[in-house]
């Protein structure tokens, strides 16, 4: 569980401001809002899963996520989205068939 608006910048631990992370996206994130995109060099404001939708700055490109707008790919990059450790477990998943997701996450 992590806080989209981390608790140090006044984010309330309720459930509109919470969201399912692993370990590593977690620590990643830290008490970051905000990220460079790196192809614009531009600051901007991380993917929020509360109020976004995943759909509309993110598609998959096989076991690798890409961004499809200066947020998506601020927030693969400053979260480590393709890491090869997520990749090998996408991959793992891809056999049985849970990966990718289905529909529009």
């Amino acid at each position: 569980m992590d806080h989209v608006v981390p608790e140090v910048a006044g984010g309330p631990t309720v459930l509109a401001n919470l969201a399912l992370a692993c370990i590593h996206c977690s620590l990643r994130k830290g008490a970051r809002q905000m990220a460079r995109d790196p192809r614009t060099g531009r600051l901007v404001r991380l993917f929020n899963p509360r109020a976004q939708a995943w759909n509309l700055h993110f598609r998959w490109a096989d076991c690798r996520v890409a961004g499809i707008t200066a947020t998506g790919r601020a927030t693969i990059h400053a979260l480590a989205l393709n890491s090869l450790e997520h990749q090998i477990i996408r991959s793992f998943e891809s056999v049985p068939g849970r990966h990718p997701p289905p529909g529009p996450v």
